[in-house]
């Protein structure tokens, strides 16, 4: 009985090889997605399942063996599920209308193997690359042995007992040559698989090359190694040489390079036999400009020419930069050395040269530490900018006072550092002392530059270097809580001496304020502790004023938009810095609200009615009436009778009402 069914099934097997064919022109779904094409494959498919099975081994009477199983199975493993059952309906179709005793067990066969086909694939089929790492061919042949038992076991549904007897007839070639055929099957449905993948892959490779080639914003060319023609740049290169496309692919890169052409086509050698990949060259521009570029260039596989691969980039500004600096390591050097916003030495330098000049020979050493005072105030208040602003400042006049022998370091954020060899404590002394004078004479910053300084001095070889700069520590910060008070008075000082100098009549009108502020407080029943409130209030509230740019100050015509945000960001920045004088830090909520209006549209909060302090609506009318009185540069003074007025009409929108009405009648 084998021997009868092997021709039959070898005429089936060959047959079968026009579904790997199929699935050579519909590889597994991937290009073909709609529901139409995939009933086309089945369509294709089905007609070979007919084929096959026009050509059985005949058992008996209507019952009849071919390969239908091997192909249904295969069909759901690897083409999917509409080309699947578009096969299976076809095959059920054929074999009913073949009709025997056998139809209905044919039927359930094609039914049975194509599920057990479509479960195998949802479960066991991934990713393409990897499909021979994960099944191997002793899964497909365990796989076919499996659809071939349940083949068999099919069999005990025929009719009139016949299952037993057919079973007896076929097993052997079941388990034999069906498993076999299949596994054949299967390998070349994979291989085939793997190689439409391997295809894709490099087509998208292809593609993905030519986008990145394109749109790079390196210059990139192909040249031909033999002769140095120019085979393909980007528009990057392009727009860099300044010739188009058709005029570059007509030139030799021997006309762009200037080097001699064959000494350039000793270097394009070189670089095909991989021996250098790295060149510095001089391109000629089409403006006939010369510019140094630098050339990495490599051989690169492009349909199976070998071309060369260079990525080209300018390097001109960056080789006439380097020129103008004596060597990078000198560069690298200063960078590690010293500190990127003063210019002063690091800490890591000054430990360096704390320890080498820790010597005998250079005592006495003294050691000076200074803390710029007020650093956080001005940072809080003026911005990070103007913090730096001072600590260049006091950077200046460290380097003005010490020696070049002397090691002048920025040792934190505020706190400055000095190393001097050979240096008496007497010495250290004068030398704080000059540091403090030339602070009080500069004139760089609207707050002059100050720091509190402390020193030590090692006189005995055994004193521990470490335990004199400790010491050179507590003394500054001793020295910096005595002092603070002083400090900030002076910082006071040097704020309001900026806006008499700044500000047009500004003394006049402040005295003239301060005395309108008495006799309102007076009228108004203010207490005494208000009232004095009120005249220190007055006194300091143009104190956020103080970072406007000098240009506000003297401006007669509208301000711009940047200028009035400048403008309405002063009562804030004033409550902010008065904050940093505890003497005044209570007046910092009036002086924040002396802009509100009494209607809630001023600034910056917005606040109404009598939720405003009543200082900051007292001082808002007072301002308002020295403005209308004196004039500005932007506008004519008043009479008395028309500053009435506009008080008048603006009470209840901009100011307090019975405010107003006293102060009138304090006019």
């Amino acid at each position: 009985m084998l021997y009868d069914m092997i021709l039959p099934l070898l005429q089936n097997t060959i047959l079968l090889l026009a579904i790997a064919m199929t699935y050579y022109v519909f590889p597994y779904q991937r290009r073909y997605k709609s529901n139409l094409k995939k009933g086309l494959v089945g369509l294709i498919v089905g007609t070979i399942g007919i084929a096959v099975m026009s050509n059985p081994f005949v058992f008996g009477n209507g019952i009849t063996f071919d390969t239908r199983s091997i192909l249904i199975t295969t069909s759901g493993m690897f083409l999917g599920f509409i080309p699947t059952l578009t096969t299976g309906i076809i095959l059920v179709a054929y074999r009913l209308y073949l009709g025997g005793a056998g139809a209905l067990t044919g039927s359930l066969v094609v039914v049975v193997t194509m599920s057990l086909g479509l479960l195998w694939r949802k479960y066991r089929l991934g990713k393409d690359e990897n499909l021979d790492k994960y099944i191997s061919p002793y899964e497909l042949l365990a796989f076919g042995y499996l659809i071939h038992i349940v083949v068999l076991l099919l069999m005990y549904t025929l009719p009139d007992n016949l299952g037993q007897k057919v079973v007896e007839g076929v097993w052997l070639s079941m388990i034999t040559v069906y498993p076999i055929g299949f596994l054949l099957l299967s390998l070349l449905f994979i291989n085939q698989r793997k190689r439409t993948y391997v295809n894709e892959k490099m087509e998208s490779s292809e593609s993905q090359y030519r986008a990145l080639f394109e749109s790079s914003k390196t210059i990139l060319m192909l040249i031909e190694p033999s002769n140095g023609n120019i085979i393909d740049v980007n528009k990057t290169g392009l727009f860099f040489y300044g010739w188009s496309r058709e005029e570059m692919l007509k030139m030799s890169i021997k006309e762009i390079n200037i080097l001699k052409s064959d000494e350039l086509q000793k270097e394009i050698d070189r670089c095909a036999r991989l021996e250098k990949s790295f060149f510095n060259f001089k391109h000629r521009l089409a403006n006939g400009e010369i510019r140094d570029v630098e050339v990495h260039s490599g051989p690169i596989s492009i349909k199976d020419k070998i071309l060369l691969l260079s990525t080209i980039i300018d390097v001109t500004n960056r080789i006439k930069m380097e020129k103008s600096i004596k060597s990078q390591q000198e560069q690298i050097t200063y960078i590690s050395n010293h500190d990127y916003l003063t210019g002063l030495y690091n800490r890591y330098f000054f430990e360096v040269e704390l320890n080498r000049l820790n010597t005998r020979r250079q005592l006495p050493i003294s050691i000076i530490m200074g803390d710029a005072n007020s650093l956080k105030l001005i940072n809080d208040t003026f911005g990070h900018l103007a913090g730096d602003d001072l600590l260049i400042s006091i950077t200046k006049i460290l380097k003005d006072t010490f020696r070049s022998e002397d090691i002048v370091a920025r040792w934190g954020g505020d706190e400055f550092i000095i190393l001097l060899p050979k240096t008496s404590s007497e010495v250290a002394e004068q030398i704080i002392d000059r540091i403090k004078e030339r602070c009080i004479i500069s004139d760089e910053n609207v707050i002059s530059p100050s720091i509190s300084l402390g020193y030590s001095t090692k006189l005995l070889e055994e004193t521990d270097i470490y335990h004199t700069l400790t010491k050179a520590e507590e003394m500054m910060y001793e020295n910096k809580a005595n002092e603070s008070e002083k400090v900030k008075s002076e910082i006071l000082y040097s704020i309001n001496k900026h806006l008499e100098e700044n500000t047009e009549n500004f003394t006049s009108e402040l005295a003239e304020a301060e005395t309108l502020a008495k006799e309102f407080a007076k009228v108004a029943g203010l207490d005494n502790p208000t009232t004095k409130d009120l005249i220190l209030t007055v006194k300091h509230h143009h104190i956020g004023v103080i970072n406007f740019p000098r240009s506000i100050f003297s401006k007669s015509k509208n301000l711009t938009q940047d200028e009035w945000e400048k403008i309405k960001a002063h009562p804030t920045i004033g409550s902010r810095l008065i904050q940093s004088f505890p003497n005044l830090s209570h007046l910092h909520n009036y002086i924040l609200h002396h802009h509100e209006r009494y209607d809630g549209t001023g600034y910056p909060t917005r606040l109404k009615g009598d939720d405003i302090p009543i200082i900051s609506r007292m001082l808002l009318i007072i301002d308002a009436y020295i403005a209308m009185k004196n004039g500005r540069k932007y506008k004519e003074p008043m009479s008395k009778e028309a500053i009435i007025k506009e008080f008048n009409k603006n009470k209840g929108t901009q100011f307090d009402g019975r405010l107003v009405e006293i102060f009138i009648k304090l006019i």
